[in-house]
């Protein structure tokens, strides 16, 4: 893994309302650049909770990809993969992540998804092959929980 830090934003820019970009910093805290990821999408209609706000955005970065869970443009949950320096790879998740609520990935590269209507969580390649989802029970993650402490240290 690289040294640098990757950080999900919605800038201040009146003409693009909630556009999102990875901004990316060294860690002395210079920024490197910033890359586009699309515009935060809400919610429609009651999603089980009642909440129906912009949607839970997340990001991780692995060894060779940013990746980002969002909602695309069809009102989907999505991931969708960036190389280091911003360029576009694929999205996957397309009818299989009802709501995703966290995304990680593990040591050996493993993109894990936590959703929190079955519950479970998809474990996938980085390039969107599914490889396996598994249950949860008995806990229900908060929108800002950290699935990597949570469920995937080893």
């Amino acid at each position: 893994m690289n040294d640098n830090n990757y950080i999900l934003v919605i800038p201040k820019k009146p003409a693009e309302e909630y556009e999102r970009e990875v901004q990316v910093w060294k860690k002395a805290g210079d920024m490197l650049h910033t890359f586009p990821v699309g515009r935060a999408k809400a919610r429609r209609g009651w999603d089980g909770r009642g909440w129906n706000g912009r949607g839970w955005d997340r990001l991780t970065a692995s060894n060779t990809k940013v990746l980002v869970s969002k909602i695309n443009d069809e009102y989907n949950f999505v991931v969708s993969v960036y190389q280091h320096d911003g360029g576009y790879v694929c999205s996957f998740g397309e009818g299989i992540l009802k709501n995703a609520e966290d995304i990680t990935v593990d040591k050996g590269g493993h993109v894990m998804v936590l959703d929190s209507v079955y519950p479970c969580v998809h474990v996938f390649t980085d390039d969107g092959t599914r490889l396996n989802e598994f249950n949860y029970r008995n806990w229900m993650p908060k929108p800002s929980a950290n699935i990597t402490a949570k469920l995937f240290t080893i």
